[in-house]
């Protein structure tokens, strides 16, 4: 993907999206190495990244209200994720 990217020359940029579970402390779903795994991945290969989950548990955000389900967000989650998204899209666009 990445590379097609560059053949049009336009930027690649992965926003990971956490699931419901992810964002319970007391999940075993809570501190998933995948996500850590990933971002070190797309680091290593000059890919911008941003990881939701982080962003999510800073702001404190109630999963109830982020998720219409166990993946899909409500009405205000998609509001909450753009604004995260916004806040950082600048420095993503610039990364590598």
């Amino acid at each position: 993907m990445n590379e097609l990217c560059k053949m049009n020359k336009t930027k690649l940029i992965v926003i990971l999206s956490p699931f419901k579970a992810q964002c319970n402390p007391l999940s075993c779903y809570f501190d998933n190495p995948l996500n850590k795994e990933l971002m070190r991945f797309l680091e290593v290969n000059s890919i911008a990244a941003m990881d939701l989950l982080p962003l999510f548990i800073a702001n404190k955000f109630d999963p109830d209200k982020i998720f219409v389900d166990s993946a899909h967000f409500t009405a205000f989650g998609h509001k909450e994720v753009s604004r995260l998204i916004l806040r950082q899209f600048s420095e993503l666009r610039d990364k590598n």
